[in-house]
């Protein structure tokens, strides 16, 4: 029997030089063994088969096990006809960073070496261990050893002196292969590999301590790893850091195991009692014969309680602004946002000390172990000590000042120090940089690009707490990629200086995900009450902040918000909100359409009255009402409190970005359509060209209330159409929570006059954007029958009322008035299209 060990690895210096072409990284690394290791019982076994016996590992596949690999090598490259049976004791954690399958790789080669007496060198053994894995090689060796490429280079270097190690380990795991995808070669750490090498050479713990370094830091999405290492720093250790891809931590503590015990007892006194995952942690030491340097040590640890020695060399104050995520969408383990800066801000404090000390306060007492992790490197990096102190004005429940916002903003101010701040910014991911000089940024975590976009448009934003209290959000990440439309919407609306379009197009894509754990806590439907009501009250959006604990609402102006931080405290109990703005100086410049044309002499245009019959034989009165389901229960409910309509009469302009027929009366009512209508096409025309055939069709208010079916109230008053039925849509006198209260008009008329809304107004839209891609053009023959009084009636333009339904379309009729030979927009319904009636038969419609 043959008794191996495979020696546990640690690296002290981790640099990601360039990514290959076949997916692999060429790495600059030093690493050196430590004292814990795995046991592996070695013997023949009689069968010829391969045996490993391994509590951990039974549920491994073969061709996933290290071990049974490099034997199954070992004897297909030698035509070796012998079986082996291989008991581990396993000491190494699985995916740590520590190299436990690639030191019982290398140890099982070893055995097997010894036991066929074959007789390789250890340098054959590391050509045979590279075939299986990178860490291999250096694993049969287990001497301290500068290592590139992908593990194949090895080159001995002055052992790590002998000294005590605390290593810690989470409760998760890390894998190797997700750690190098999200990683970004960013180049930031090129050189610290060559000093740590001298240092090494010079053995002094302090200075080697000071330059370890690892890249892969950057790329493990565990922010534990950061609050780790503080508490190992704060508990007396001379440096800590990541080992390979993590997840394990260790601190480099003094050459004295008293000192090493009195650290791990800090670190375990810092832990307790901490909201936060379980960790282990031990004392091992580094496998080496050679001394460190003598220095004076103190089992004192580093923060002191006293400290009359340290002096202030110099001081300033700066500003944290909270970012408005306007976009957040997650995709596996990364995500893309674009974020805006508030008039919102932490005071921060930043004093330059004599002693190179790191102290970090917050206002409320609260502690951040990642941010005094990062001051922990900045002072390391810098030679300096600081002293940051945080005062907290915003809530930090709303989740709008982070980790990184935080940083960015030290480490801007560092720049009044004199400090070379790009130099300290490279310590740090991309996305720290992301908040600088508080621009609006589109960020991407997988490929670290921060773009720079134009201001934001200004408007008012409600910030409200939802009270949730112990409530936990499920945290989903896993979607299937982006909503790339909605980003391009806002980069549009911010390019356009329109606020709506930047506003309506916001979005958290863990809503979904939030949404249904909220609504199981809260209660059903909570989120959509509260939705529907800040709509009808005036709002341009609502939408869940990154960290779902708080709504964040927008809207063009502030009279609304006000009313709407009132309703929310009335109606839902929810008191904790703030109303703020965005940060910027781009005032909202008022929707243009590139393509209608003003008439010039529409004062002297007149319009014969015009009698007709509305019935269409086409029309589904049972179809095409979006959302009329939810509707028809909303009406039929007594309890059900009831919003009245609230809006903003200036806010109708956000009606010319939906694409929805069912958000229409979400937020706006008639006279909301009246508006919109009046200010955005009255007195305009548009050129088409049907067919070859030139055709300007006016747009007319008088003949808004025959276009929305508003005639259809009572078609025996002649008050319900032409300009007096416009001046009741924009008086207010028609209103959907009028027509929709029970008896005061027929299902079928509300039905018809509902879905001829949506129809009008979604063409509208889609006109005065350019939208007609999705249009459709037909002729009165094949639109209405013979019987018909819409005598004026020419061609109607439709639109699907989905992208596969072709056979139901939104239609918009246009009529010609003879004795002015003028075309204009008359009628509008929900077309029930015959089924011989197809794509060809469509007229060929272009703007002209």
């Amino acid at each position: 029997m043959i008794i191996e060990k495979g020696y546990a690895k640690i690296n002290l210096g981790l640099n990601v030089v360039r990514k290959r072409e076949d997916s692999f990284h060429d790495l600059d690394m030093i690493m050196t063994s430590i004292n814990l290791y795995d046991e592996l019982y070695i013997e023949d076994n009689a069968s010829g088969n391969i045996i490993i016996e391994c509590d951990q590992l039974l549920n491994l596949k073969p061709e996933d096990n290290l071990v049974y690999k490099a034997i199954d090598l070992v004897r297909n490259l030698y035509h070796i006809n012998k079986g082996v049976k291989v008991r581990i004791i396993k000491r190494i954690p699985e995916q740590a960073g520590l190299g436990g399958g690639s030191a019982d790789a290398a140890a099982v080669l070893r055995g097997v070496n010894q036991l066929w007496e074959l007789n390789l060198p250890l340098s054959e053994l590391a050509k045979l261990g590279f075939q299986i894995g990178s860490d291999v090689p250096f694993c049969i060796y287990n001497r301290t050893a500068r290592v590139r490429g992908r593990g194949e280079i090895i080159e001995f270097i002055e052992d790590m002196p002998f000294t005590y190690l605390l290593l810690v380990f989470p409760d998760f795991r890390s894998s190797t292969r997700e750690v190098f995808q999200n990683y970004i070669v960013d180049h930031s750490q090129d050189g610290r590999i060559d000093q740590l090498q001298t240092n090494i050479e010079g053995g002094s713990l302090p200075d080697i301590a000071k330059a370890c370094f690892n890249d892969l830091e950057k790329a493990v999405n565990n922010s534990e790893i950061a609050a780790i290492k503080s508490d190992i720093i704060q508990s007396g250790a001379l440096g800590a850091l990541m080992s390979g891809s993590g997840s394990t931590v260790y601190g480099i503590c003094h050459n004295s195991e008293k000192n090493a015990l009195q650290v791990l007892q800090r670190f375990n006194s810092l832990s307790s009692g901490r909201n936060h995952p379980r960790r282990q942690a031990g004392i091992y030491t580094v496998r080496s014969m050679r001394k460190a340097t003598k220095v004076a040590i103190s089992d004192i640890p580093v923060r002191k309680n006293k400290q009359d020695d340290l002096r202030i060399l110099f001081s300033i104050e700066t500003k944290a602004y909270a970012m408005l995520p306007l976009a957040y969408q997650a995709i596996l383990n990364n995500y893309i946002t674009i974020l805006t800066p508030l008039s919102l801000w932490d005071n921060i404090s930043i004093q330059k000390l004599n002693h190179p000390v790191a102290i970090l306060t917050i206002s409320d007492g609260s502690p951040d172990r990642e941010l005094s992790s990062a001051l922990n490197e900045i002072v390391q990096h810098l030679g300096f000590g600081l002293r940051v102190s945080i005062k907290r004005n915003v809530p930090k429940d709303l989740g709008l000042l982070d980790f990184n916002n935080y940083l960015c903003a030290i480490i801007t101010g560092l720049k009044s120090f004199g400090c070379h701040i790009e130099d300290v910014f490279t310590l740090f991911p991309a996305q720290v940089k992301a908040y600088r000089d508080y621009r609006t940024v589109m960020f991407d975590s997988k490929s670290g690009v921060c773009d720079i976009l134009n201001k934001a448009v200004f408007g008012h934003a409600l910030l409200v707490d939802l009270n949730l209290k112990n409530y936990h959000n499920p945290r989903y990440t896993k979607q299937a990629g982006a909503t790339d439309f909605r980003f391009q919407g806002i980069i549009t609306g911010i390019s356009e200086k329109n606020f709506y379009k930047m506003a309506t197009n916001s979005f958290n894509g863990l809503e979904k995900f939030d949404g249904r754990q909220i609504d199981e806590y809260r209660g059903r439907g909570f989120l959509d009450k509260i939705k529907t009501a800040v709509l009808n009250y005036g709002a341009a959006n609502c939408y869940l902040t990154i960290n779902g604990r708080a709504l964040i609402i927008l809207a063009r102006y502030e009279k609304n918000i006000i009313r709407i931080k009132n309703l929310l405290r009335d109606r839902f109990n929810l008191k904790n909100s703030l109303v703020t703005s965005l940060k910027t100086d781009v005032i909202h410049r008022t929707s243009v359409s590139k393509i209608l044309k003003t008439v010039e002499d529409i004062a002297t245009e007149s319009f014969e009255d015009y009698t007709y019959d509305e019935s269409s034989p086409f029309i589904n009165d049972e179809e095409g009402f979006d959302d009329y389901q939810e509707e028809a229960t909303y009406r039929k409910s007594k309890r059900r409190r009831v919003l009245s309509y609230e809006g903003s009469e200036n806010d109708y302009e956000g009606i010319l970005l939906l694409n929805s027929g069912g958000s229409i009366f979400k937020q706006y009512d008639f006279s909301d359509i009246a508006k919109y209508f009046k200010n955005f096409f009255d007195g305009k025309y548009i050129n088409f060209n049907v067919d070859g055939k030139e055709v300007s069709v006016i747009f007319k208010t008088e003949h808004l209330p025959h276009i929305l079916g508003i005639h259809l109230l009572d078609e025996g008053d002649p008050s319900y159409r032409g300009k007096a039925g416009f001046m009741k849509l924009l008086n207010g006198e028609i209103s959907y929570r009028k027509l929709k209260s029970p008896g005061f008009i027929d299902e079928k008329i509300f039905r018809q006059i509902i879905n001829k809304t949506q129809s009008s107004v979604l063409i509208f839209n889609d006109i005065f954007n350019n939208c007609l891609d999705s249009f459709y053009c037909f002729p009165r023959e094949l639109i209405v029958g013979e019987d018909t009084k819409m005598v004026k009636f020419e061609f109607g333009i439709t639109r699907m009322l989905s992208g596969s339904t072709f056979h139901k379309q939104h239609l918009l009729g246009i009529g010609r008035d003879e004795t002015t030979n003028r075309y204009f927009f008359y009628t509008s319904f929900i077309w029930q299209v015959p089924a011989h009636i197809g794509k060809k038969d469509s007229y060929s419609i272009i703007i002209s």
